[in-house]
């Protein structure tokens, strides 16, 4: 098998797909990116870890039309933003990037449970698996996840944290502004700390939070008694 080969002057890629010229096989691995983000968006693609190259992906059943769901793959990523090094059988030319205009993931603080995140729906790739990763719960009632702990400084890094992961994931994150403050004080900052400011758009997102959970959450303690069950 060989990889795909990057051609001079031309920036590394984020992801290599490509396939094993004498079987059916399909493997995809990350280029610049950190292992932790391949391993968040290519199980979401149809990827699964190799158990005999660690590090490496191969897609699942790949007779079952394989070439079609790998271009769906790449031009999933090429819609995120990932730069995707791929041969001509898997290329998608022309694929357009999305429209950033509205965030993909806010963080907020509930007024029962504490520091929560939200996505967005239809998304190319769903970026749930970088917070489960990270440890945040989904909860299925509210849609929301709950941080890895009940306690709020915790909470703040777990913000942080899943955030910088996230900001590799090429999704555009929210943080609702004295959330931002706080984790900007605690100096703890991912590399594009431009991202954590809140647009006025992602502002009226972190409000629509805080005003469904207040209604929401009229049923507080049946809630609460959940959210307990998290490591204190």
């Amino acid at each position: 098998m060989s990889t795909p080969a990057t051609t001079a002057g031309e920036r590394a890629p984020d992801f290599v797909i490509w396939r094993h010229h004498q079987r059916s096989d399909v493997y995809a691995a990350p280029g610049l990116l950190p292992q932790p983000v391949a391993n968040a968006v290519l199980p979401a693609l149809g990827f699964e870890p190799d158990p005999t190259m660690p590090g490496f992906f191969t897609l699942t059943d790949p007779e079952q039309d394989g070439q079609e769901r790998t271009r769906t793959a790449v031009r999933a990523l090429r819609t995120m933003g990932h730069r995707v090094g791929t041969e001509p059988a898997f290329d998608v030319p022309g694929t357009t990037l999305r429209h950033r205009d509205e965030p993909d993931v806010v963080f907020g603080e509930h007024p029962y449970l504490g520091i929560v995140a939200a996505v967005s729906d239809g998304l190319p790739i769903d970026p749930s698996p970088f917070l489960a990763q990270a440890g945040w719960h989904h909860t299925r009632g509210l849609d929301i996840y709950l941080a890895p702990t009940v306690e709020r400084e915790a909470g703040l890094d777990a913000i942080a944290a899943a955030n910088e992961q996230l900001q590799h994931g090429r999704y555009n994150v929210a943080v609702q502004r004295h959330l931002s403050d706080e984790v900007r004080a605690r100096g703890i900052l991912t590399r594009e700390p431009a991202r954590v400011q809140v647009p006025p758009a992602a502002q009226a997102r972190a409000a629509q939070l805080a005003t469904e959970a207040k209604t929401s959450m009229s049923a507080a303690p049946a809630t609460a008694a959940h959210s307990g069950t998290r490591s204190r």
